[in-house]
């Protein structure tokens, strides 16, 4: 049964136009069929028991016997293989034939014997070799193109090794084609990991297995030299004809610069997000009428949630009394036109009631594919409360900036200006206008009075020291229009909420007049001492004018007979009239000093003390007073000498000659018009020369007394007029430049009423026989005023003090002959002087007729000798003819 069956089976083997063949596991023939036999002219005892590889039907060929042997190993192994060869035909020509080996097993899995089906292949040998050659033709070009790419194409198997790479992509990753091929792509071109930390090599070996899910894929990849980049590929696998995946063809593209460009934009778009979404600003988009997109402060402002708010009508958001104001903005942008794109109104929330101020900057977008407008809405409504608030305080900084009697000047911490008061504009020259924005060293120029340099800028030295400084003494504000001003300053840092320095203030004031005061206060301490000096030694002095005066008088009298001797003594008398002149300058210097008042014309005065001083003098006076000039209340000697010494130094400042303007004015001072005077009506004399000049660094001392810028004087003059004005409850000033000249300004009081003036009349000496008490500490007083009162033919007792006066004066009042006057010395040193001894008297005879002699002129008792008592007063040294008038005056009122 079982031969039977076997011989169908070979009969059924020959009859196939297929070529079979059985072998053991070793590959020994153990069965062939006709068909094999036939095509090969091979008998069957040629190849069994053979060896397949060493039959007739090969060449024998080395390369042909390996494939063989290699085909049935791998069959004996149980892999089924395939592979094309040739057998020798009947006539020896190579017939192309396929090979399939396959395993036989036994119920053991084990191989038993090894099947060969064979199928010759001629006829498509042909056509396969004619579709090679079209192939081949059309792969040239393939490559061709390939090659040419700017494109990464590339081919691995399914394990990842690197079958091909074109040109462009062995240049790309930077290896050559035999650096490559045969490579695995992790490692290479594919790093294991990418930087996120995404596992690359397990990617690659998922695309070999699943390469539908990577048709498209983009993974980060490397060159040699390890640089990371980013490729788009698109795979596609390559089957065989199984359908199995044998490679993948991968064509990719570096889009590294697009992916960070990409990945900066997605982190932009991020943090734009973060910061839309966290900013304290309103931000919004409109598109219709409609808020398309809000943030979250943008809905808090509107007192709702931003999905309550998105798709609103913004309109809603707008108060009544500005929505005409925004929607027709709004309506303007969107066509185009060009309005505000910043600006403030008042704003609404959900609630229609709760009202904010809001301040909003918007422009043009483009949103979705459609214009937009975008912007951002800041809640200023703290602000505005505070800038209101801020406005009232600035108004009443402004209101007490213009009561400030000083000026301010504030700047920042660069030095530029930033306020200017009224006070400051008028002593700068610059309005707060001008002088916002410049630089302080522009508006304020300060320079030392002494060497005209320039101060230190005090915002510096502020900046500095970091506190209160104050400009140094000396310091001239220079006006814009060049006017100077001696001014006191101090300047302190503002500071802000962390205690540093955000400017300077400024606070400064005129002190030119101050310092005119202080400078006539100097003045007057140093006549003061001068003058107790001068005082007493015109008083000492004057004591020994009288004497010598009284004995040339008396001299003079004895000989009337003898001319020359007469002549001699005249001119004796005139020297101690200049003596007399001279301590009476020393005089004016006296401690209390008043002059004895009277009313006089000054322009005549003037002119008559002009004609004495310029006799013989090459220079002369030109006047201009008016008509309707008033009379002042003065003392007429007094102000003659101090007219002279004004005259005397003009003078002596022409010495090449010249003319000297001398002009008068009636003015009014006002309650503030003048520093130094009072309110009410002055007389104002103007003595101008075109002399020499007098520096400025003398000018502050030229009433100094015994300063003097010329060879000869005594210094006394300028000092003592100086000093009669001051007494007369005048003032005097003074300008000059060198080589231009100087001007002497007097101001002196007038008289409120008309009155006459007094004339000089002929003096006849007192004859009479009344008793006279004489009182002084000086026996050369005693003895010639004893002798002149005799030669009037009165009775003269005398007394050294004022108390042996006195009690002279009782006994006498006791007796029947009194005193019919008394002449007293003001003082006497160490005993009771006149002052206090009429005193004594008009308690024992408040009819006393006391007369007060005394070389200090300028005694308050001299100026008003009646409120102290005297009927009387003469000025020691005196004239015959001056005590004949006194006394007759008061013997006979």
């Amino acid at each position: 049964m079982v031969t039977q069956e076997f011989d169908e089976l070979k009969r059924l083997m020959d009859n196939l136009d297929l070529f079979v063949a059985k072998l053991d596991r070793n590959g020994v023939v153990l069965f062939c069929n006709k068909a094999l036999l036939m095509a090969t002219a091979v008998t069957y005892e040629d190849v069994y028991g053979k060896n397949f590889a060493d039959t007739k039907w090969f060449s024998h060929s080395q390369t042909e016997r390996a494939n063989i042997i290699s085909f049935l190993k791998k069959a004996a192994t149980g892999i089924s293989t395939r592979t094309e060869t040739s057998i020798k035909g009947a006539d020896d020509s190579p017939v192309p034939i396929i090979f399939n080996c396959n395993p036989i097993k036994d119920n053991a899995g084990r191989v038993e014997y090894i099947s060969v089906e064979g199928k010759a292949i001629r006829e498509e040998i042909q056509l396969r070799t004619e579709l090679f050659d079209a192939l081949k033709e059309s792969e040239i070009k393939y490559r061709e193109l390939v090659q040419d790419a700017n494109s990464i194409i590339m081919r691995r198997d399914v394990s990842g090794h690197i079958t091909y790479l074109n040109e462009f992509a062995q240049s790309f990753f930077g290896y050559s084609k035999d650096e490559i091929l045969g490579r695995n792509i992790v490692g290479t071109i594919v790093p294991e990991t990418d930087s996120s930390g995404r596992d690359l090599a397990a990617m690659i070996e998922d695309i070999a297995r699943h390469p539908e899910k990577y048709v498209r894929n983009e993974n980060e990849n490397m060159r040699r030299n390890n640089e990371r980049v980013w490729i788009s590929w698109t795979n596609k696998a390559i089957r065989n004809d199984q359908g199995r995946i044998v490679e993948i063809l991968s064509v990719g593209n570096d889009f590294t610069e697009h992916k960070r460009m990409d990945e900066a934009l997605r982190e932009s778009e991020k943090k734009y997000r973060t910061l839309i979404e966290n900013i304290q600003d309103g931000v919004f988009v409109i598109q219709d009428a409609k808020l398309k997109f809000v943030n979250e402060a943008f809905a808090r402002m509107g007192g709702c949630t931003v999905e309550e708010i998105t798709d609103g009508d913004f309109r809603d958001f707008v108060a009544p009394e500005d929505w005409d104001m925004v929607v027709d903005r709004y309506l303007k942008m969107v066509a185009g036109e060009d309005v505000p794109t910043e600006y403030e109104f008042r704003a609404l929330q959900m609630d229609g009631v709760t009202r904010t101020t809001v301040h909003m900057v918007v422009g043009h977008i483009n949103y979705h594919g459609r214009m937009a407008l975008m912007g951002t809405v800041k809640d200023i409504t703290e602000r505005k409360r505070m800038e209101s608030a801020l406005a009232d305080e600035r108004e009443r900084l402004a209101v007490t900036l213009r009561s400030i009697g000083d000026g301010v000047i504030a700047t920042d911490e660069k030095g530029k200006v930033v306020l200017v008061n009224q006070v400051a504009e008028k002593l700068i020259g610059w309005s707060q206008e001008e002088a916002v924005d410049k630089h302080l060293n522009e508006v304020f120029h300060i320079v030392d009075e002494m060497s005209r340099k320039c101060c230190e800028n005090p915002v510096e030295k502020v900046i500095e020291h970091g506190r209160v400084v104050g400009l140094a003494n000396n310091t001239i504000l220079i006006a814009r229009d060049g006017t100077e001003r001696a001014i006191a300053d101090s300047g302190a840092p503002i500071l802000d909420k962390k205690g540093k320095i955000a400017g300077v203030v400024l606070v400064f004031r005129d002190v030119t007049e101050k310092l005119k005061i202080e400078q006539e206060l100097v003045k007057a301490d140093k006549l003061e001492s001068v003058g107790i000096l001068a005082g007493g030694i015109a008083h000492d002095f004057n004591n020994i004018l009288t004497s010598i005066l009284g004995n040339i008088t008396l001299a003079g009298i004895y000989a009337e007979s003898e001319k020359k001797i007469l002549d001699k003594l005249k001119r004796a008398e005139k020297a101690c009239i200049r003596a007399k002149n001279l301590t009476q300058q020393l005089l004016t210097f006296s401690k209390g000093g008043e002059p004895v008042k009277g009313p006089v014309a000054i322009g005549g005065l003037i002119k008559e003390s002009a004609s004495f001083v310029l006799s013989g003098s090459n220079v002369r006076c030109e006047y201009s007073f008016p008509p309707d000039l008033w009379l002042i209340e003065a003392d007429e000697g007094q102000m003659d000498q101090a007219i002279n010494n004004l005259l005397i130094n003009a003078d002596q400042a022409l010495p090449e000659g010249g003319i000297i303007d001398v002009r008068g004015e009636n003015i009014v001072v006002d309650a503030d018009g003048h520093p130094f005077l009072r309110e009410g009506k002055y007389v104002k004399i103007s003595i101008q020369d075109n002399g020499i000049g007098v520096s400025k660094g003398h000018l502050s001392r030229i009433f100094d007394p015994y300063f003097s810028t010329k060879q000869k004087g005594s210094g006394l003059g300028l000092a003592t007029s100086h000093s009669i004005i001051k007494n007369h409850e005048g003032h005097i000033s003074v300008e000059s430049e060198m080589g231009v000249g100087t001007v002497f300004h007097v101001y002196l009081p007038a008289l409120e009423e008309k009155q006459e003036i007094r004339r000089e009349k002929t003096v006849e000496l007192f004859k009479d026989s009344k008793k006279i008490l004489i009182m002084d500490d000086e026996e050369i007083i005693l003895e010639v005023v004893s002798e002149i009162l005799s030669g009037f033919g009165c009775e003269v007792e005398s007394a050294w003090d004022g108390k042996q006066a006195v009690d002279m004066y009782e006994k006498a009042m006791a007796s029947d002959h009194p005193f019919a006057a008394v002449i007293m010395d003001l003082t006497v040193p160490g005993g009771m002087g006149g002052k206090e001894a009429i005193e004594k008297l008009r308690g024992i005879d408040p009819n006393v007729k006391a007369i007060v002699s005394s070389g200090y002129s300028t005694d308050p008792v001299m100026s008003d000798f009646r409120k102290y008592g005297f009927c009387g007063m003469i000025t020691k040294p005196f004239k015959i003819e001056d005590l004949s008038e006194v006394l007759r005056d008061v013997i006979n009122s």
